[in-house]
């Protein structure tokens, strides 16, 4: 945290806000409730209530939060009854019954404190435990809270793009609005749900509907937003838009799953983290329309296999992969449980999902990605084997590090070459060092990093350049080499480049495996500079 960081508190009159949802009760009624569905308050909620069922929404959770889980999920609850609430890393203790959406603890005023809040993630704690337990002051604390949220959250009609909003960015939205259609139906016959509140409920579920359908943005937030609506249109097939909202949802993301991935697999953002929001969502997808009794859409089916396979290629040793751009260590063996369930004859995805105790381990053991430029030297599939990865590829199209030529290195069980991985999306020094070179294991020329960002436009066409670089096996001995061009400094001012070689020496003549780097750094103006190679 910065020394002279300031605290920003905005302190505003509950009451300035108390006046939501926009759509008013008479209009929803007369304009946008289905055909068939009742229009009178009592009748409506009646009609909701018999059409959900929390056996298709969440039907593993009354089994998945027992046992042990059960008191995890139990201690979260009962924080969030207490209104007692952790996020973004920081606990903030509310007046019970009273919330105020706009109002940021954080120490720097980290923007992303009011957002996230309002994704109401805490709220799934209080659905999973009343599924359980069916304590009825969940269901009240639960009722409270998302009354709140309506009552102050209006959602702003000057809003312009799904970036605009205090408390309705379309990515925030999206994840609120998914929440709900998983915990309401948990609570909908609670004595305290009253007919009036679903009323207003679904009112509010309309207008996220209505937001996602008129805001869609792009990249990993779409993918988000579109599989919120698509949930919101299968799980309340109330309102007249239902079925636009559900059509709109599947073309676009059929569309997003060819655009956002290279041809060999990876994420266009090139962040592992943000790549498992391919096979979270479509994967989840899957699994919904599955359990609400809607076939999936053959380009679930067909699309996923590559994005699963990732997995296979980036994985470490330890079972993660590895922290790349914006991202934390993704575990493997999660992704690859539920890639082996779709993919039953995929014999790597069921050796990685059980530990190595069924299937065949991967076919190969180094490789190197065509299009995205990630290449994996490793020695074998053993937790203790040899790893190391090279970065050979473009610049990801979101979360990006300045960290081409970057290298990683697993041996023995051990982390031998690290970086400074992620820190909180806001302006701190710490936040400024994780995205530049001097947290990478690269080359600094002159006190400055690389620049890629300077100038930086995606075209569509990018998606199928393969990257320039170059990677070759044999018994002895495999290599990979690569170079960097773009430039130094905050301008790109200063005019040099960098050519990594990264060699894999194997067990040969006696000796143990090694690697060896062999940088090439030249001036392109002619001049004297200084160069500086950093390892972690």
């Amino acid at each position: 945290m910065h020394p002279h960081s300031l605290t920003a508190f905005l302190l505003l009159p509950l009451s300035v806000f108390a006046d939501g949802p926009l759509l008013t009760e008479s209009d929803f009624f007369a304009n946008h409730v289905a055909e068939g569905v009742p229009r009178t308050v009592p009748s409506f909620a009646a009609h909701v209530r018999s059409h959900l069922d929390a056996k298709k929404t969440t039907p593993d959770w009354p089994e998945f939060w027992s046992g042990e889980r059960f008191a995890k999920i139990a201690a979260a609850a009962k924080s969030t009854m207490d209104y007692r609430i952790k996020t973004c890393g920081t606990w903030h203790q509310y007046e019970k019954g009273k919330i105020d959406w706009r109002f940021n603890p954080t120490c720097n005023g980290y923007k992303e404190y009011v957002w996230q809040l309002g994704r109401h993630y805490f709220l799934t704690d209080l659905a999973a435990y009343y599924s359980v337990a069916k304590d009825q002051r969940a269901a009240e604390t639960w009722r409270d809270v998302v009354t709140s949220w309506i009552r102050q959250a209006t959602c702003d009609e000057k809003i312009e793009t799904g970036f605009d909003g205090t408390c309705w960015r379309s990515l925030d939205a999206a994840l609120r609005v998914e929440g709900w259609s998983r915990q309401f139906p948990v609570f909908k016959d609670a004595p305290g749900l009253d007919d009036d509140f679903v009323a207003l409920l679904m009112r509010s579920v309309w207008e996220h509907g209505r937001h996602l359908r008129r805001f869609p943005t792009s990249r990993n937030w779409l993918v988000y937003e579109m599989t919120g609506l698509l949930r919101l249109a299968v799980t309340f097939p109330f309102f007249r838009e239902s079925d636009d909202w559900k059509a709109f949802a599947l073309e676009t993301l059929e569309k997003e799953l060819g655009a956002q991935l290279y041809p060999d697999g990876f994420h266009y953002e090139l962040s592992s983290g943000y790549h498992s929001v391919i096979d979270e969502n479509y994967g989840a997808l899957h699994d919904f329309l599955n359990s609400m009794g809607e076939p999936p859409p053959k380009f679930l089916d067909a699309g996923l296999e590559n994005a699963f396979a990732l997995y296979t290629y980036l994985a470490r040793p330890d079972g993660r992969l590895p922290a790349l751009g914006d991202a934390g260590e993704e575990l493997v063996k999660p992704v690859m449980e539920r890639a082996s369930k779709f993919y039953p004859d995929r014999q790597d995805f069921r050796w990685l999902a059980t530990g190595g105790k069924k299937g065949a381990p991967p076919p190969f053991t180094s490789i190197a990605l065509p299009w995205s430029g990630a290449v994996v030297m490793r020695a074998g599939w053993g937790a203790k084997d040899i790893w190391a990865y090279m970065d050979c590829g473009p610049i990801g199209r979101g979360h990006q590090h300045e960290d081409k030529l970057n290298v990683l290195l697993w041996a023995y069980g051990h982390e031998m070459l690290t970086e400074g991985g992620i820190f909180n999306y806001d302006t701190s020094e710490m936040r400024q060092y994780v995205l530049r070179t001097r947290s990478h294991n690269a080359a600094r020329i002159d006190n400055r990093g690389q620049n890629r960002r300077a100038g930086y436009v995606w075209h569509g066409d990018d998606l199928h350049k393969k990257a320039p670089f170059k990677f070759a096996v044999t018994p002895e001995v495999e290599w990979a080499r690569a170079d960097y061009t773009d430039g130094y400094g905050e301008k790109r001012e200063v005019e040099a480049s960098q050519r990594r070689t990264l060699i894999f020496y194997k067990a040969v003549n006696g000796l143990k495996p090694f690697f060896a780097v062999v940088d090439r750094l030249a001036a392109g103006d002619g001049r004297a500079h200084e160069y500086e190679i950093i390892w972690h």
